[in-house]
């Protein structure tokens, strides 16, 4: 019975999907969260072509849902401020958001808390398209033809129009070469 119970439990968590964002403290007092991301939060610190800017980066990609909404905004501030070279570095993680945790993405960029600026959407767009320009050079449009109804086939329903519209602006931003 424990057995059955544990395997639907890591079922139900891998269809969860993340969390909001929610009150911002609640990430600073989460001791699961590095001491790092939470500088760069409070601007001890700042975001460069470094191995901290790394750590933050790549957590994008961890299991944990509650923490992970945190780790979008950081990445969002930085795609903000960045220069050249950081928003470079970030393309790629920004893609693998896209490509293997569209919903969350999406939910991240368009809710309502007021740390998530409607500008973040163009950010990230812009972060995408270039790792597509970068990674496909010559196909990029191809490529994101054959992108979007992938993407939009794992949205789920309350998504479909934010998903949408964010699809778009990707589009936009890519010409053809």
């Amino acid at each position: 019975m424990k057995a059955i119970l544990f395997i639907l439990s890591v079922l139900f968590a891998a269809h969860a999907g993340a969390q909001p964002l929610t009150d911002i403290n609640r990430y600073l007092n989460n001791p699961k969260i590095h001491a790092g991301a939470k500088d760069y939060y409070n601007e001890v610190r700042k975001a460069g072509v470094d191995s901290f800017t790394t750590r933050i980066a790549d957590s994008l990609q961890t299991r944990n849902n509650n923490t992970r909404p945190f780790y979008m905004l950081l990445v969002s501030r930085m795609l903000m401020y960045a220069d050249a070279g950081l928003a470079t570095m970030l393309f790629d993680d920004c893609y693998k958001v896209l490509e293997k945790r569209p919903n969350e993405l999406v939910e991240f960029l368009y809710n309502s808390n007021n740390l998530v600026y409607t500008e973040y959407r163009n950010y990230w767009a812009g972060a995408i398209v270039g790792h597509i320009g970068k990674e496909h050079r010559g196909e990029t449009l191809e490529f994101f033809g054959k992108l979007r109804p992938k993407l939009m086939k794992t949205c789920k329903k309350h998504n479909k129009a934010n998903m949408t519209a964010f699809l778009d602006s990707i589009s936009a931003g890519l010409t053809p070469q």
